[in-house]
């Protein structure tokens, strides 16, 4: 029995609502938050570490090269998180255009999670970023002893250079003049310029590594039709020579 209008336009709206539910702002959202998640953690436990480290050596020198120490390591883990987010997000980016490419009519909004977009790299580490800014506001504009101690013991990275103001000058946390503890949240900046940055590298990687995979598919699939031209051409000799024999005859 043949489909009416009305089937095929129901058919047709089910295919297109499972093409699409894929993608929804707030799985994009929580796509970003994921992303930020890893390298809020590895803030926190940086941080904690050094400053529990540095502090039961209590020499100056000692707090300085535990607080460089731990910022090289976030930077390398800003780095690496940076990269795999790009190459993650291009991968996606492939798949979602192969859907596209199949049915451009039909699928030319269709989108995946965690496409693809330069934008995101530095997104992810802005929002990874964003509890350690609200804190420091907070202490900057009502200090007190709990977002104290979460600058020193919890987002130390971002708080090192009053941190050393503090133990190269002999004072405490609660003398430090203002315009220094201003100046701190300047190192939080870096995360944001390094995630998205290493987010593009990443994609350029996999990038790469899927243009190779697409030369080799595309030598393989000509490989194989040359050799389907020469059995053909093969068996139409073949064929033709038959028939001039079965003349002969």
């Amino acid at each position: 029995m043949p489909k009416t209008k009305k089937d095929q336009k129901q058919n047709g709206e089910e295919e297109e609502e499972v093409k699409s539910k894929d993608y929804t702002p707030a799985r994009e959202f929580v796509d970003l938050l994921a992303g930020a998640a890893f390298p809020f953690i590895i803030q926190l436990v940086f941080s904690a570490t050094v400053m529990v480290f540095a502090n039961a050596m209590d020499a100056v020198a000692v707090v300085i090269i535990a607080l460089v120490i731990g910022e090289g390591l976030l930077i390398g883990a800003y780095v690496l998180f940076g990269m795999r987010s790009g190459s993650v997000a291009y991968s996606r980016f492939v798949q979602g255009q192969k859907i596209r490419d199949e049915d451009p009519l039909m699928n030319a909004g269709f989108k995946k999670v965690g496409e693809y977009k330069i934008y995101k790299g530095f997104l992810i580490g802005f929002i990874s970023i964003v509890p350690c800014i609200i804190f420091h506001i907070f202490y900057l504009a009502i200090p007190n002893s709990f977002c104290e101690f979460l600058m020193q013991y919890v987002f130390s990275w971002e708080f090192a250079p009053s941190i050393i103001y503090v133990s190269c000058g002999g004072i405490t946390i609660a003398e430090l003049p203002p315009y220094v503890n201003a100046l701190s949240m300047l190192v939080a900046i870096y995360p944001i310029i390094l995630h998205g940055t290493m987010y593009y590298v990443g994609m350029k990687r996999e990038y790469k590594k899927q243009e190779i995979v697409r030369i080799a598919d595309e030598a393989r699939a000509k490989e194989f039709e040359e050799m389907e031209r020469e059995r053909q051409e093969r068996a139409e000799r073949m064929r033709a020579e038959a028939a001039k024999n079965k003349k002969k005859k």
